[in-house]
């Protein structure tokens, strides 16, 4: 077992890191478990594009968790049932630099819900700053 798999005394419950090529699973997950938050619900007003749009939201944040944290990714008999992204202290907000490098990733986002990407964009600035 790696050094970053915790296994909880039933074997069927399993928290391992994620890995990159699971952040899209990961942020159907989250988009889930975010769907009826009401802070996302001023920015995605319809709920299929919501779900979509948070989808992607979530995904790029879990690559950039990947790439400059760590993102826990709960297993139930081996189905991805629960996601967490952590940031080391003064990795949160990220630097410019490093939302240059993930700004390509929105793009699908933009295009999802053009007149709502504005209001995801005041949404982040303004959960930067309270961070």
């Amino acid at each position: 077992m790696a050094a970053s798999e915790r296994v909880t005394t039933d074997d069927e419950i399993v928290v391992r890191d994620l890995k990159r090529d699971d952040c899209r699973a990961a942020g159907e997950v989250l988009a889930r478990s975010h769907r009826e938050d009401p802070a996302f619900g001023t920015v995605y007003r319809d709920p299929v594009v919501r779900l979509r749009a948070l989808t992607l939201v979530f995904e790029q944040w879990c690559l950039d968790g990947v790439e400059h944290g760590r993102v826990d990714a709960l297993r139930v008999c081996d189905r991805l049932a629960g996601v967490a992204v952590w940031f080391p202290p003064d990795s949160f907000p990220p630097t410019i630099g490093r939302q240059l490098r993930f700004a390509p990733g929105y793009l699908p986002v933009a295009r999802v819900a053009p007149r709502s990407f504005p209001r995801l964009l005041r949404y982040g600035a303004r959960a930067a700053r309270l961070h």
